[in-house]
């Protein structure tokens, strides 16, 4: 099992004249990030790291869970061989969905050290997959720990998904399509191996 783990981020607050400014040390020994409020509108917010420029995003929550991606390493490979981690895609391909979810669970918890929900689609989407957290870990708009079921991911799960998978997983989890090749591509990803090159993902089929 990893003791990968996020430090706790330590935020300072340094607004002035009515501006919402903050530094953000994500830990990791780098220097902190600034998240503050955009002046084209109330719900565009900009982020910025030490690595890359100011950026626009719709919301502060965004804006945090991007900052926080940006500012962190991902955890190490989940503790098989490469060879190990091909044969098990391989029999989760020619599996059901189910199955695959099983390997998604088993592989983000070795990945991460904390547990994920990964469930199927129900009526025509019964085979598509999504990546979430579990209900203890669910959060309001705000960010606020939910005490509803169809509460959102958080701005730290996010981040760390987001680092995972390479781009940052939208706040009510990550949809996983049913064509060839995509969920085997979400598992290289998941193991922390890179993707071979000669895994043909099929592009979206529409009915």
């Amino acid at each position: 099992m990893n003791t990968y783990a996020l430090p706790k981020p330590k935020v300072r607050y340094c607004g002035q004249n009515g501006h919402h400014n903050y530094d953000v040390d994500f830990g990791m020994g780098r220097r902190p990030a600034r998240i503050f409020r955009s002046s084209s509108g109330d719900r565009d917010w900009c982020y910025e790291t030490p690595e890359q420029p100011s950026r626009t995003t719709w919301g502060e929550q965004e804006a945090f869970a991007r900052a926080w991606m940006a500012s962190i390493d991902a955890p190490p490979p989940i503790g098989l061989s490469r060879e190990e981690v091909a044969k098990q895609i391989d029999a989760a391909e020619q599996g059901n969905s189910t199955a695959a979810a099983k390997l998604m669970r088993t592989w983000l918890k070795l990945r991460t050290g904390i547990q994920w929900s990964v469930t199927g689609g129900r009526g025509t989407a019964r085979c598509w997959l999504r990546i979430h957290v579990p209900k203890a870990r669910k959060v309001d708009s705000a960010g606020k720990p939910s005490t509803k079921s169809w509460g959102y991911m958080g701005a730290r799960d996010r981040a760390l998904l987001g680092v995972l998978l390479g781009e940052l997983p939208h706040n009510q989890g990550e949809s996983i399509r049913t064509e060839a090749g995509v969920r085997a591509w979400y598992l290289w990803k998941i193991s922390g191996y890179g993707v071979p090159e000669d895994l043909n993902v099929a592009q979206p089929g529409w009915d």
